[in-house]
């Protein structure tokens, strides 16, 4: 028996000197992968310093999100802000053990792969929070396909960083860091972003409901995506679900509520901000934050950029624009189908719409749709909307006339649908209703004009509005800002300033005159002749009449160009192209008399600048489409803000008028030149080209611009606190609007519409007489003292030649 336990006990201490023995290497292999493996790992997280790639915001001046721009679409949240039961559902669902490992749960490894190695497949993970978040850290340091590689030494790699992060950190602050770090889906990372992908709610709002449905999405975002797969992602939360009521963090009663909930129900597809409100105005802010802190600042900075606009009227503006672009569209014709299918097609072309595109529901009336032409009459046609059969009638498409290229034709009105539609055409329509309340469809066709239109605040120099297209969806190009168009007579008003501002010769030799508002010019035939080209140029007015003289006054409140041409010869070529400069024209403009009748193409925001410097008493605007920008954590990193923002505190308006004191802007022009621009412009739409302009109540300037062959279409005005801009032009510049497309009639009225609803409920306010301008009562046609007419002049300007009181003509009073 002894002899028994001697061999039982050599036996013992044998395995124990081999088990002893085998540790050795293995710990040499264990050292030497720690070695191996260490190096190159990223640093633990500063927590005082934590700025991960978060969402840079875009906001309206009221607040409203315009954009949001990330590389990984994040929103870093408090700890304190996130619900306890948050923490507990994925703590619960991701590592039961978390707060008693350090970071490498060994016995939950073992545990996995037992049920992994029964069930035959991979059913249950065994990577910690910790893990998970030393997994995110190092995709983040090594990149996507690196990072998430699968291997073994990405594993050891990952067991190494989690136990480091645990030895520097508490389990509180690792909790902070994971749930703003994991990924959850649809391009959110943290659970703040989540909840707002999601449920559209900030995270210490969610229910329990929606909490135990965003912890069950960690290991597969997809696979259990609400919005994918909303039946597995109600099974993966009633496993969630589950698990809490295991670790005694809910009762069985919590867990009933919570999915009676049918939280993967209230999901809702995140709206695409962008496209939403105002694409053109928020990819111009994005370019100037871009120009000052750089392309990653804007996608990983997590900064919050305030602008200037408002979104009241912006929506104002794309609607004036969008209706005055498809009136155009109607007016130049009806450019025929989107498609056309043969007549055996039409029942096939309804079924497949009905099917794919409705889903088998009827189709909604508040949104454009596909029909497909079944049957044509003369006077109405039958189309097909899915399963539905719907009449066109001929009263409600008068406009059809057939579209041309040059689209001169006023006539040719449709008498006859069955010469306009074919069985087999595929329309777009929007749905109406006549009289009687019976519905009816009516014909929309993409229009081939295209557009801009910017606003822009007086007192503040804030961009308030901005539509740079028709359409971003159709075209992204910014009109407003990238399309250099020739401006016509929009350009005169920077002729007629240089004319008052540095006075002319009246030939060539003789002194510098002064010029002003009742200087005559010449409206006598002229023709000129570049040798060097042997270009002969014979330029006309509008209306092809002529007479001997008349006052700048008259000339530009008629849009006269010939003699525009003469005050542009007296001040000078060179003069007025470093005066257009000077004043806000950055184009690089020719040097010869067709620019006095807009010529060289412009850009329309460059042109709005010139007319914003005359409304602002010649101070210099500021291109100013952000107010404030402020960091992650809130702090102010520039505010640029006018003290005059309605939706500043008195503390930011205080401070912001001391700011803006000791920064006065700079004075171009006289303060005098500019309100005698105004006082002509003003005419312009009293009683000139642009009367379509004219709004009551509500003191405007402004002026007119066409090209010659009727491209383009031109409307730069103003009131005492609003310029506003609007070019209309054929999209590639190819082909004319029409013969009548006058920038009075095309523009003007496209402006009306948005200047009106803008300025609704406010107070227009008035154009202020400065300190440099005097009044005279002048003859309106010969200019001399005497008349009825009370015209500005600059101080020591104004006539000293009494009118002979038999030519006396009867002015009529149009004081500013």
């Amino acid at each position: 028996m002894e002899r028994i336990l001697s061999i039982g006990g050599w036996l013992t201490r044998f395995s124990l000197m081999l088990g002893a023995a085998a540790l050795i290497p293995a710990g040499w292999f264990a050292l030497s992968l720690y070695q191996e493996h260490r190096e190159g790992l990223p640093p633990v997280p500063d927590l005082d310093n934590y700025r991960p790639p978060s969402i840079t915001r875009v906001l309206a001046a009221d607040g409203t999100t315009l954009a949001e721009f990330a590389e990984e679409r994040r929103i870093v949240v408090p700890y304190q802000r996130m619900p306890q039961r948050l923490v507990q559902a994925f703590v619960a669902a991701e590592d039961k053990n978390f707060f008693d490992h350090d970071g490498v749960d060994l016995k939950g490894i073992v545990r996995a792969a037992l049920v992994n190695l029964k069930a035959g497949r991979t059913v249950q993970g065994a990577s910690t929070i910790t893990q998970q978040l030393a997994k995110q850290l190092l995709v983040r340091h090594q990149g996507y396909s690196k990072g998430r590689m699968r291997s073994l030494a990405r594993k050891i790699r990952e067991a190494i960083l989690a136990r480091r992060i645990e030895y520097a950190l508490d389990k509180e602050e690792i909790l902070y860091l994971y749930l703003n770090e994991i990924y959850l889906g649809h391009g959110a990372y943290g659970v703040q972003a989540a909840s707002q992908a999601y449920f559209s709610k900030n995270v210490e709002s969610l229910s329990l409901g929606e909490m135990t449905l965003l912890a069950g999405l960690p290991p597969a975002p997809s696979r259990f995506s609400p919005l994918k797969n909303p039946k597995s992602a109600r099974t993966k939360q009633g496993y969630v679900l589950k698990r809490m009521i295991e670790e005694g963090y809910i009762s069985l009663e919590d867990a009933k509520a919570a999915r009676q909930e049918g939280a993967e129900k209230k999901v809702k597809v995140r709206e695409n901000l962008f496209r939403d409100i105002a694409p053109y105005f928020t990819e111009q802010a994005r370019q100037v934050f871009v120009d000052q802190m750089g392309e990653e600042e804007l996608m990983r900075g997590g900064w919050t950029i305030q602008t200037t606009l408002d979104i009241s009227r912006q929506i104002k503006a794309r609607t004036a624009l969008q209706e005055g672009i498809e009136a155009l569209d109607r007016r130049m014709g009806y450019w025929g189908p989107a498609a056309r299918f043969q007549p055996e097609q039409v029942e096939a072309v309804a079924k497949t719409y009905a099917k794919n595109v409705l889903k088998g529901a009827p189709a909604s009336r508040e949104r454009e749709h596909l029909a497909i032409i079944a049957r044509t009459e003369r006077k109405r046609a039958l189309a097909r909307v899915g399963d539905e059969l719907l009449p066109i009638h001929l009263s409600d498409h008068r406009w059809m006339r057939t579209g041309r290229r040059r689209a001169y034709s006023l006539h040719d009105r449709p008498t006859d649908l069955r010469r306009r539609f074919e069985v087999g055409d595929l329309l777009r329509v929007r749905f109406d209703t006549d009289r009687k309340g019976r519905e009816k469809l009516r014909v929309v066709q993409d229009p081939l004009p295209e557009g801009a239109l910017v606003s822009q605040d007086l007192r503040t120099d804030y961009v308030v509005a901005l539509a740079g297209g028709y359409d971003f969806d159709r075209s992204q190009f910014n009109c407003a800002f990238q399309a250099c168009r020739q401006p016509g007579s929009a350009f005169k008003p920077i002729i007629f300033s240089a004319g008052l501002a540095l006075g002319g010769r009246i030939r060539r030799g003789a002194p510098v005159e002064t010029i002003t508002v009742t200087t005559q010019l010449s409206d006598a035939p002229i023709v000129r002749h570049d040798f060097s080209t042997g270009v002969r140029w014979k330029p006309a007015n509008y209306d092809r009449s002529y007479t001997d003289e008349v006052t700048l006054r008259r000339a530009l409140m008629m849009s006269m160009n010939l003699p525009t041409i003469d005050l542009f010869e007296r001040v000078g070529s060179k003069k007025v192209v470093e005066w257009a400069n000077s004043i806000g024209i950055e184009q690089e403009l020719h040097v010869d008399a067709s620019i006095a009748l807009g010529s060289h193409c412009v850009i329309p925001w460059e042109l709005l600048q010139v007319y914003a410097l005359f409304g602002k008493a010649g101070q210099r605007p500021a291109k100013r489409f952000i107010t404030r920008i402020e960091s992650s954590e809130g702090d102010v990193f520039e505010d640029r803000a006018d003290y005059r923002d309605v939706w500043a505190s008195r503390f930011e308006r205080v401070d912001r008028m001391a700011r803006q004191a000791l920064e006065p802007p700079e004075q171009v022009i006289a303060p005098g030149i500019a309100y005698i621009m105004t006082y002509l412009m003003r005419q312009v739409v009293d009683a000139g080209t642009a009367t379509r302009a004219r709004i009551s109540g509500v003191p405007v300037a402004g002026k007119t611009g066409t090209t010659n062959d009727n491209k383009d279409a031109w409307f730069v005005g103003y009131s005492p606190h609003l310029v506003t801009g609007v070019w209309i032009g054929e999209r590639f510049n190819l082909r004319p609007l029409g013969r009548s497309e006058t920038g009075g009639r095309t523009a003007a009225p496209i402006w009306k519409a948005y200047m009106t609803a803008a300025l609704d409920g406010t107070d227009p306010g008035d154009f202020g007489v400065p300190d440099d301008i005097e009044f005279a009562e002048v003859d309106a046609r010969s200019g001399r003292l005497g008349g009825k007419t009370r015209l500005p002049y600059m101080k020591g300007t104004k006539p000293t030649r009494r009118v002979r009181v038999d030519n006396q003509s009867a002015g009529v009073s149009d004081e500013l």
